[in-house]
């Protein structure tokens, strides 16, 4: 019981929600700072995930975090919170540093990383339980993202009518590429409000698993619904409970 809710909900919930988040529909190339709050459901397990996005002083910083709620909350305790810092050049991202600290999934521990741009290179170390603590130094490739950072560039480029077919996604047992298609619309409810919401749907290539992101356009393209498929069979939810624009002044 535990494995399955840790396995479906707490390593599922943060990485399935990437990609699209907020952005401003009228001035495309900038990000709006909010805070998202979202209801996961996965079977009987539960919990809340938190997104953020703050400007600092030449980019943004976004942070998503999720914890166990009702009978997940029972079988067991931690969060996950990962954190992105960025720069945007034009409708471009370009990626700083990512962290994670994970004290509930299957892979406990923390990652960091360090994106210079200007050697071209990747370096990070990567602290999980019960393996040994490794670092990493690659080439950076110029499409490459966190899994942070990677649903703020797809927002963008949905704002822009320009996503790209396939993104490059880092992953510690290998890098992924993203196949994206777009599939449809739907109606979905937020609160008492109703919206017509643009379907986006991505999948690793090979993977049997996919991913269904439901974006308000009236809300800047943030979700409002987003389900993980397994071989066609729902395994994750996630619904879009609060939003708020943060002040810049």
């Amino acid at each position: 019981m535990q494995v399955r809710v840790r396995e479906r909900l707490f390593a599922l919930a943060i990485s399935i929600i990437a990609p699209c988040v907020m952005a401003s529909a009228s001035a495309q190339t900038s990000l709006i700072p909010h805070t998202a709050t979202y209801k996961v459901s996965a079977g009987i397990a539960g919990g809340r995930l938190q997104t953020q996005l703050v400007a600092t002083a030449d980019g943004f910083r976004a942070t998503h975090s999720v914890r166990p709620t009702g009978l997940a909350r029972l079988a067991t305790r931690g969060t996950i919170i990962e954190s992105s810092d960025f720069t945007l050049d034009g409708t471009r991202l370009r990626m700083r540093q990512y962290d994670s600290e994970d004290s509930i999934s299957k892979e406990r521990g923390t990652i960091a990383l360090i994106f210079d741009w200007d050697d071209a290179q990747l370096t990070g170390e990567i602290n999980l339980d019960d393996t040994p603590a490794r670092s990493i130094s690659q080439s950076l490739d110029p499409l490459l993202q966190d899994r942070v950072a990677i649903q703020y560039q797809l927002m963008l480029d949905l704002a822009n009518d320009g996503e790209r077919e396939t993104y490059q996604l880092f992953d510690i047992d290998g890098n992924k590429t993203l196949n994206i298609t777009r599939i449809g619309e739907e109606s979905v409810k937020v609160g008492r409000q109703r919206y017509t919401a643009i379907g986006i749907q991505h999948q690793s290539e090979g993977s049997s698993r996919y991913t269904q992101l439901w974006c308000v356009p009236e809300l800047g393209f943030l979700p409002a619904k987003i389900e993980q498929y397994r071989k066609d069979k729902l395994k994750v939810r996630i619904s879009l409970l609060e939003y708020a624009p943060l002040s810049t002044d």
